[in-house]
């Protein structure tokens, strides 16, 4: 063999080496990742002890190998500390925030070599909701000094230093009631109770726009025409109009959706005068209209439910979810929406993006749809969790089981009928059991 061949012979082995290594060192990163990162990082969905449960509805199977490390909680900043937990003494709670290490076993199952339990921790909340109850406080508290109030589906508690604006005509902590606003900012504690160190509150009014737009929109979603057809240049220009949708025909349906609805009314909303103002005449409606998913709900109480998602829910307490977040809508004066197309009606609120809309105050006046921006897609999701943790707050009160509310929109996520076992979870039902652990949780 001559020079030459011994040369090129050499070069291959070596570069032949050098891409080995170079393999090898690139793999090293994506080796460290698979043993120090979790596997799984979510919310426990189901809970199955002693040997499996579920985290955002895969299945974690559990043994007596499995190492079950709980998080301190920390005094001060600095690194977290762990101390291992007994399988016998774990009690998981639907919601609780977890990270999970181990190996796929079959299809949305896991095999847990390590499961970190996170520690509940104090944390800033602020908003602005209507006040839907009164609550009790501990039988030690001053009844001049503090209060204790339910708004924006927090248990909100106002002590006698917190920081209080009232607009005019409220003047004082005497008029801190039902049916009125609030804007706070406190922290919510591990037990779930926010301690407000800023509140102020203001009158609950209707103002003139709203007053047309109820009267604009009140009609007999039972006496539409089924042959009544929206023409095609009107949906160009106007968008859709839900008050050209035929109702849908099944009285048992219909009573069953009157029932639960009804239920799900806030007290103090039932016991107003039909002279006060701020009353909602709420309705709900059977409807034919098989491309929307979700309900509609119209400024003067109406909520126009579409049958076909009547039929997808599998209880009575998924169908109030669907119903209470539409109550919550209106009680909360959210912007109500109108999609601008067929199409919008398709994607429908189901989805975790905003879809193009027109106002229903400027219906009359948009000759087309206004897109949604970065700036609107915020409010969006803002809203949206709003009436998420309104709509828990509903449900409790009314008796229905408030751990289906992200079952519900979990089945809702998908454009056809789907067992959630075989559908990824939402971020919608990810934000409520996170919110039914923070809040609601038994451990609270």
């Amino acid at each position: 063999m001559d020079g030459n061949c011994r040369s090129g012979l050499l070069w291959r082995q070596m570069r032949s080496l050098l891409l080995t290594g170079l393999f090898f060192l690139s793999s090293l990163p994506s080796l460290c990742q698979s043993s120090t990162s979790p596997t799984i990082v979510g919310y426990v969905t189901q809970v199955a002890l002693p040997s499996s449960f579920d985290v955002n509805g895969q299945r974690i199977l559990i043994d007596s190998k499995t190492v079950i490390s709980v998080e301190q909680p920390q005094l001060q900043h600095g690194n977290p500390t762990y101390n291992s937990l007994p399988l016998s003494r774990v009690k998981l709670y639907l919601g609780e925030p977890l990270d999970v290490y181990g190996e796929p076993k079959g299809k949305n199952s896991f095999t847990a070599s390590r499961v970190l339990l996170h520690a509940r921790t104090a944390r800033e909340v602020s908003g602005t909701a209507i006040i839907d109850t009164i609550l009790t406080t501990s039988p030690s508290a001053s009844v001049s000094s503090e209060r204790f109030v339910r708004a924006d589906g927090y248990s909100i508690l106002l002590p006698a230093n917190v920081e209080s604006k009232f607009q005019t005509p409220l003047s004082s902590v005497s008029d801190i009631r039902v049916n009125v606003w609030i804007k706070f900012h406190g922290t919510q504690r591990p037990d779930g109770v926010v301690v407000a160190d800023k509140a102020s509150f203001s009158k609950n009014v209707t103002s003139p726009s709203l007053d047309k737009s109820r009267e604009k929109f009140e009609y007999d979603p039972t006496a539409v025409d089924p042959e009544s057809q929206e023409g095609f240049i009107e949906r160009a220009f106007r968008g859709i109009d839900p008050r050209k949708f035929p109702p849908h025909k099944d009285p048992a349906m219909q009573a069953r959706i009157e029932t639960i609805g009804a239920k799900l009314v806030p007290r103090y909303q039932v016991a107003f005068p039909y002279t006060e103002e701020t009353r909602i005449d709420f309705r709900f409606y059977l409807l034919e209209a098989p491309k929307w998913r979700d309900a509609m709900p119209l400024p003067n109480g109406i909520i126009l439910v579409p049958s076909h998602l009547v039929e997808r829910m599998q209880n009575d307490s998924q169908l109030a979810a669907l119903l209470a977040d539409k109550i919550a809508w209106l009680l909360e004066k959210q912007p109500i929406i109108l999609p601008a197309s067929n199409g919008d009606l398709a994607k429908g609120a189901a989805v975790d993006t905003a879809v193009a809309v027109v106002p229903f105050a400027a219906l009359a006046a948009t000759a087309a749809a206004i897109p949604v921006g970065i700036s609107a897609n915020n409010q969006f999701h803002r809203n949206q969790e709003q009436r998420d943790r309104v709509s828990i707050a509903l449900l409790h009160d009314a008796g229905y089981d408030i751990t289906q509310a992200p079952v519900a929109w979990w089945l809702l996520s998908t454009r056809k009928p789907k067992d959630i076992a075989n559908s990824r979870m939402p971020q919608r039902a990810a934000y409520l059991y996170q919110f039914l652990g923070e809040t609601w949780s038994p451990e609270n």
